[in-house]
Order: C-alpha cells, then sequence, then structure tokens
C-alpha cells in the first residue's frame, strides 16, 4: 500500500539542483557561439536544431521560431502577412543577440544575458494568473489565511506611516511627502491582496438571547488597541505576540478593505440616493436600481425598534403623556378600548381615561 511523502521528500517533478529548459538552452547557446565566434546567425541557429544535447521539444521550437512553418497552398496570402512580420521581427532580434554571444570583447556576464534573451524568444514563460501562496498557509477559524511575512510587512509599514511626524524635523518635508506615498502604496497593495475571512465566522456583534454579544471584529479591535499602547510604551514583544498582532491587523484590514465594506458602503449609498429621489432629486439609473435590489436582499436595513422611530412612524404618538392605565373591572375583565378623538384617530380618550367596552 502506497504511503504518504515524509516531511521534505520530494516525489516527482524536477530534482533540485536541476536546469530547467531554459537554461539549458542558454548554456547550449554560449557553447556554439563560443565555438563558432564567425558564424552567422543562421548557421549557429542550425547547429542547436542539431544539437542532440537537447531535447526534441526545444529543437522543434527552435525550428519553428527561426524557419518558420511553410506556407499552405490553402491559404490566402494576405492571411500570412501578419506571420512573416513577426517572424522576420524575430529573426532581427535574434541576429542581434547572437552576435552579442559571439563577441569576445564582451563581458561574460552581457554575453550570458544575451543568451538568455535568445532562448526567452525560443521558451517564452506560459502567460497566465500568478500562483498565489495563500494555499501554503493553514487558513484559522475565521477562514482567514495569510503569510506571516507579509502580515509583518503589513504592520512594520503601517508603523513607519504613523512614526514619520516624529521623524518630521529630521526630514525635509518633500521626503516625508515622497516616503509617505511609498508606504501608502505599499500598504495598499498588501491589503488588496489578502484574502476577506468569511462573513459568517468573522463579524461585527452576535444576537444572543436577544441580546448584542461584541464579535471577532471588536475583540480584534480591542486587542489592536492594547497592542499599540504596547508599542507607545516601548515594551518588549514576545514572539507570540508579535505574530498576533501582525495576524491580527491583516485579518482587520482585509475586513476593512473587503467586499463586504465595500458592498455596505456602496447599498448606504444608493439608498441615500434612492431617498432624495423620492424627494424630487435626481433619479437612480437602471444600473443602480438593479444594484440597489440586489444588495438590499444581501444587506438589509438593520430593524429599528420602538424607541428609534420617528413620533410619526408609532401607532399611538398622539396619547397624551398623562394618560395613565386603568385597571380591568372586578367583573367581566373585558379589555379597554381608547376612544376616538374630535380628529377622528384613536387614542384621545374623553375626560382623559379610557372606559370599558360597552360604558356609554
Amino acid at each position: 500500500m502506497p504511503r504518504g511523502s515524509k516531511p521534505g521528500e520530494r516525489r516527482g517533478g524536477r530534482q533540485r539542483a536541476t536546469p530547467n529548459k531554459r537554461t539549458v538552452l542558454t548554456d547550449r547557446i554560449l557553447a556554439a557561439a563560443s565555438s563558432n565566434p564567425i558564424a552567422s546567425s543562421r548557421e549557429i541557429l542550425l547547429i542547436l536544431v542539431k544539437d542532440q544535447a537537447l531535447p526534441a521539444a526545444t529543437r522543434i521550437a527552435i525550428a519553428q521560431k527561426s524557419f518558420g512553418a511553410g506556407r499552405s497552398r490553402f491559404t490566402d496570402d494576405r492571411s500570412e502577412r501578419p506571420v512573416a512580420h513577426d517572424l522576420l521581427a524575430t529573426l532581427r532580434t535574434l541576429d542581434l543577440l547572437l552576435r552579442i554571444a559571439q563577441d569576445a570583447t564582451a563581458t561574460p556576464a552581457e554575453r550570458r544575458k544575451a543568451a538568455s534573451e535568445a532562448a526567452r524568444c525560443f521558451l517564452p514563460k506560459k502567460p497566465g494568473p500568478k500562483k498565489s501562496r495563500r494555499g501554503k498557509f493553514p487558513p484559522d477559524e475565521y477562514g482567514f489565511s495569510v503569510d506571516p511575512n507579509l502580515a509583518r510587512e503589513l504592520r512594520d509599514a503601517k508603523l513607519q506611516l504613523d512614526c514619520l511626524r516624529l521623524s518630521s524635523k529630521r526630514l525635509t518635508p518633500y521626503a516625508v511627502a515622497q516616503k509617505a506615498g511609498k508606504l501608502q502604496a505599499r500598504i495598499k497593495e498588501i491589503q488588496e491582496s489578502l484574502q476577506c475571512p468569511c462573513p459568517s465566522k468573522y463579524r461585527l456583534k452576535y444576537d444572543v438571547d436577544g441580546a448584542e454579544v461584541p464579535g471577532e471584529i471588536v475583540r480584534d479591535a480591542e486587542r489592536l488597541t492594547i497592542l499599540w499602547k504596547q508599542h507607545a510604551e516601548k515594551k518588549a514583544f514576545t514572539a507570540e505576540e508579535d505574530l498576533e498582532e501582525a495576524i491580527r491587523m491583516a485579518r482587520y484590514d482585509s475586513f476593512l478593505v473587503g467586499p463586504e465594506m465595500a458592498a455596505g458602503k456602496r447599498v448606504t449609498k444608493l439608498r441615500e440616493k434612492k431617498r432624495a429621489a423620492d424627494h424630487g432629486g435626481p433619479p437612480l439609473t437602471r444600473a443602480e436600481e438593479v444594484a440597489l435590489r440586489f444588495l438590499g436582499l444581501l444587506y438589509p436595513p438593520p430593524r429599528r425598534s420602538i424607541d428609534e422611530r420617528t413620533p410619526a412612524e408609532h401607532p399611538f404618538w398622539d396619547l397624551p403623556a398623562e394618560v395613565e392605565a386603568t385597571p380591568e373591572p372586578a367583573t367581566g375583565g373585558r379589555p379597554f378600548e381608547p376612544v376616538a378623538g374630535s380628529n377622528g384617530s384613536r387614542g384621545s380618550p374623553r375626560n382623559g381615561r379610557s372606559r370599558p367596552l360597552g360604558e356609554s
């Protein structure tokens, strides 16, 4: 039965210290250029195509890039013009690079750089999104994963930005502005690369038996405040506290600049614009109406209590303050009903008191 790999054990893939295809091609280009200093670029390319030390796939790539595929009789001449133009430009670039690689007066570093660029023409990098290193770090209980070194860099950049005002006496205003701009750009770049934690696990508050309990966001903010005070008091941090501060700050910042906060701000602005449009302001566009409809389902407005409602929204807003509840009679146990006032609304009882049902 196959077993799993041990820590540090490698199974498959290129072994350590094994050069890749582009490095092998660079070495062969340098060898061919050094052995044939007066050969033309076409002759060097033919030598590389016939070189048995190169893999067959690399030799095929050199042949396709250098000499091109034969023109088919079924293709139109006009469709071949862009291909011929690209091939000519590639050959001119390769000719210059190979001449530099053949130049004995150039330094070894310059010759190797030219050979490396020529190898890049034959074996270009495959375009595609850059793989994130986030998968190498296990997520925490909130679904947040981050590189500890990246989190420390974010924390240190924010600390340097806050301490710039203390060093403003030693630096000119222009130098302070330049340094602050670089720090802000780096902070924004790191924050945008972070993955926001799961909104169902990382919340602002919880409702427990009708009472609001602070959530993980509030606890992170409170803990960061304590750690920032330790920085101000110049207290020494342990390794655990240093890592905790960096992780908490990265998690808190990822939520502040993440999609949850952005969507909340967006729906708030749309609701304000809709309220203004209902009172004669500019109407919402079709896209804004659709965004408000869907964001309103995801982020409903908070439920207001009776104390938060305006008097006009209260069902008994016109009741006098001096009205007191009258106890139920001993017999009958019938409920009380407010009498309609002079304005036809409920809640203006006769003689300032409520009367039981059935009384005249």
